[in-house]
This record gives C-alpha cells, structure tokens and sequence, in this order.
C-alpha cells in the first residue's frame, strides 16, 4: 500500500510540478519607448497606465507616486492580458500623448509614443522649477527630468523629520546635472501653525525637530535663519490675513496665498525683508 501511495504522489509531481509563490502566470509584456518628436530621441517622462478597472499600474523599480511613475525614456513590464489605457505627459511644454492597448498572454508589444514640444521657455531666458519637493534624493533627478524642471530644492527635513539625523551633511549642497538643471539638498519647512515657511540656501537644518505645534513660535526659526546671506523664506498660507501671517510677512521674502484647499489657484506676493 505505501508502495502505490509513493508511485501515485511521484506521478502527481510529474504532471502537476509546482510553481513559485508569487510567479505570475498569463502575463504577457509590453514595451514603452517614449521619443521627442524633434530629435527622435527616447526622453524621460511621466506615465499613468491604467487596467480595464480603472486602477493605476504602477512599474517596478521606477519613482513612482499614486497613481502615475516616471521613466527615463523606455521601460518594460509584465503584466496580466487585457486593456489599458496610458496617458504620459513632459511638462506644460510638451503636448501629452493618450491611447489604448490590448495585451495578449505571453505576447510581446511594443508601444512607441511621440511627444511634440510646444514652447521652449529655457531658449528663452525662462527657467522651470518647483519650489515645494517632498521625494527621496536618489530619484530627484530622473523626477526633473520627466517633469522637465531645471530648478528644484529638495526638502530634505520638515516638522519632526530631518534626513541629516544620523548621517552627515553632503559636502556639495547645490547639484548640477544633465547641462543646465539644479537641485539642491538642504530646503526646509516649519509647516506646523499658520502656513508653512519654506527654507532655502541653508547650509544646515533649523532645530525643528522635536517643537510642538504651537511652540515655539515659527518666529524663532525666522530669526535664525535671518543672519545666514543668500537664504530665501518663503511662507505657503491658505489664511489671508491672520497675526501670524502678518507678523511673518515682515520678516520673509515672499508669501504664496493659496485660494483653494487643493491649490487649484494662488497668487504670489513678494516682499522687502526689513
């Protein structure tokens, strides 16, 4: 009897042998080469690809963020056959592309998607950029180039996080890369009570970390940072006109009144430091 029971679980391995957790199966893949329609050259931009349900697919191993990744030009992915829809985008300079596909099991496709230019700004004296980054270092500079930014600081410590803690400080604070785009590494933010104050050209964090929301005062981060030449502050408020608002406009560089809960519309105020 043990006998027929070993012959009867080896045949069932021969016929049924087992697949690794997590393996995927009927997938096929597809390919995205995504060119400048000027130079014909593959060009970094973002992707949001989505399935048949609507839900984001996301790529591996690439920055992503909710519902959308960036690459730098072509990426391939395995996934599950049926339809998607893809929207990948470069900026406001760049006219975004959209369509369809349907993805067979164990097939190939590739996709070549072009993107016309529109506007060159930079030709012309005009420098893109984002003054509010919240993303991990070791993507910045795919993150810009798919956004086509040239200027980004990095908020590398805000409230009670400060990516410096336990590790030091990069001798070069300002990066140049890719000809003619920056970052740099030490921007900050005091976004507790009020707005937040947004901190650049800094040589090290302010001593944030570890305040509570009302105290102390934003104001002492202000005066610390007031004596360093070359920092801009810079306040981001939903509130018009409060104490707060107003006694921090004396001492920053320019104020952002942001009109709508998703900031849908602003209006920029620059001002004197007296």
């Amino acid at each position: 009897m043990k006998a027929a029971l070993s012959a009867l679980c080896l045949w069932n391995l021969c016929l049924f042998p087992a697949r690794s957790v997590g393996t995927p199966t009927n997938t096929g893949r597809v390919e995205f080469t995504i060119l400048d329609q000027a130079t014909r050259k593959p060009i970094p931009c973002r992707v949001h690809l989505k399935n048949a349900g609507g839900q984001p697919v996301l790529a591996d191993a690439l920055p992503k963020w909710r519902d959308h990744f960036v690459c730098p030009g072509k990426v391939q992915m395995n996934l599950p056959g049926g339809s998607y829809s893809f929207e990948i985008e470069r900026g406001p300079e760049y006219l975004p592309a959209a369509g369809l596909f349907t993805l067979f099991d164990e097939t190939n496709q590739t996709m070549v998607i072009e993107l016309r230019r529109v506007a060159d700004l930079a030709s012309e004296g005009w420098w893109s950029g984002d003054l509010h980054v919240h993303r991990p270092l070791k993507d910045i500079e795919l993150l810009m180039q798919a956004e086509d930014l040239h200027v980004a600081p990095v908020m590398t410590w805000w409230n009670n996080q400060n990516q410096w803690a336990k590790q030091p400080l990069p001798a070069n604070l300002l990066v140049k890369f890719d000809r003619d785009r920056f970052y740099h590494v030490m921007a900050g933010e005091d976004e507790r009570e009020g707005g937040a104050l947004l901190y650049f050209d800094l040589p090290e964090p302010l001593g944030v970390a570890g305040t509570s929301r009302e105290y102390p005062s934003p104001m002492k981060f202000v005066e610390q940072a007031r004596p360093q030449p070359g920092v801009w502050r810079y306040l981001l408020t939903q509130r018009m006109r409060t104490p707060f608002v107003d006694s921090v406009q004396r001492e920053i560089n320019a104020t952002l009144f942001v009109d709508s809960i998703q900031g849908e519309s602003f209006s920029m105020q620059p001002h004197s430091v007296y």
